[in-house]
């Protein structure tokens, strides 16, 4: 190929490139393609960890969590606050090192916003909560002691919404309670993509590890898919992303 069509051909794909950047409806693929090279080589790595030490297990427990963003979603008068949730599901590790490991994890996650206004006559909680599959695809580096392990790890979280709802509670004075259920999966964006931080401790016993884990998973595409009365994407769209602290403790077996 001549170098004037070569010059040709590497123009037309910046020309393309240039296109994609500027389209509002795709920006979070260029998040995804940097997040997915890195996740790539870590599953790569975990594929082969039987060349070092590897083991597998369950863990689970507490997920506090808030959004962040330049948008505000308590109606007025509420005041906003954390809400509690579960957060479980299954880990892989591949240990090459005494020093350094990757990380896999599938998880079932809840995240969400609590917000309550509480006035003379009535009482009313909001309760919004999103139950997601996160995979995250984790670089380990550990500090052996002598039958524990501390660690501190960081890498991309790839999450998929599973459900979604906004729950009213309103408790009047000497009144009766009603609850008011609504499904807000089609107003929720369905892809979320984070990093998370964190660390813990890993302790040996004779039948494999005891796992404690502490981690902060901010999320960086907005959770408001923003449809409009006829359900068209992209309309009045809200900076509203997910925030997450979780404590999880679990048990791994060695292989």
């Amino acid at each position: 190929m001549s170098v004037r069509k070569s010059t040709e051909v590497l123009f037309c794909f910046h020309a393309a490139s240039s296109r994609i950047k500027t389209s509002h409806h795709l920006r979070w693929w260029y998040l995804t393609r940097k997040f997915v090279l890195c996740g790539a080589i870590l599953a790569f790595g975990v594929a082969h960890a039987r060349a070092a030490d590897f083991y597998a297990g369950v863990k689970g427990g507490l997920s506090l969590s808030d959004y962040w963003g330049a948008t505000s979603v308590d109606s007025a008068g509420f005041a906003g606050t954390v809400a509690a949730g579960f957060c479980g599901g299954i880990v892989g590790v591949g240990q090459f090192t005494d020093n350094f490991g990757v990380q896999a994890e599938a998880l079932f996650f809840q995240k969400g916003h609590a917000s309550a206004n509480n006035s003379s006559t009535t009482s009313i909680e909001e309760d919004r909560q999103a139950d997601y599959l996160e995979i995250p695809l984790l670089c380990r580096l550990c500090l052996p002691l002598k039958a524990e392990r501390a660690l501190v790890y960081a890498g991309p979280s790839f999450s998929y919404l599973l459900f979604s709802t906004y729950t009213t509670t309103t408790q009047p004075n000497g009144g009766n309670q009603t609850v008011t259920v609504v499904d807000t999966r089609s107003s929720t964006s369905l892809l979320d993509i984070g990093l998370a931080v964190g660390g813990g401790m890993e302790f040996d016993i004779p039948t494999g590890e005891i796992i404690f884990d502490l981690r902060c998973t901010p999320g960086f595409l907005t959770t408001d898919r923003g449809n409009n009365a006829a359900g068209q994407s992209g309309a009045g769209q809200r900076d509203i992303k997910n925030l997450a602290i979780s404590f999880m403790v679990g048990y791994a077996f060695k292989f």
